[in-house]
């Protein structure tokens, strides 16, 4: 089993993220701005974004959603609203 430190796999998430090549109409073209579509790694760096982008906003939101569900890019929040109140 190989172990990788954790400098060496954040060289290799960078490799995998800033290397990346698509064709269209037969010319090749390199992927230089945010995560490419269909890299098995954009979803994995893109949900781990989301649930620490959510975390962040929950705690600073003065109201506790009822309910809270994402899907992906979705989400579907539920609220009971209260003039002026918070729980």
């Amino acid at each position: 089993m190989i172990s990788l430190t954790d400098n060496e796999t954040m060289d290799l998430i960078r490799l995998c993220l800033t290397n990346t090549y698509f064709s269209y109409k037969v010319r090749i073209f390199e992927h230089t701005q945010r995560l490419a579509m269909g890299s098995p790694l954009s979803l994995i760096i893109a949900k781990i974004y989301m649930e620490h982008f959510e975390a962040k906003a929950l705690s600073s939101f003065p109201l506790t959603p009822d309910g809270w569900k994402r899907y992906v890019d979705g989400i579907f929040c539920e609220m009971e609203e209260w003039e002026g109140k918070t729980r």
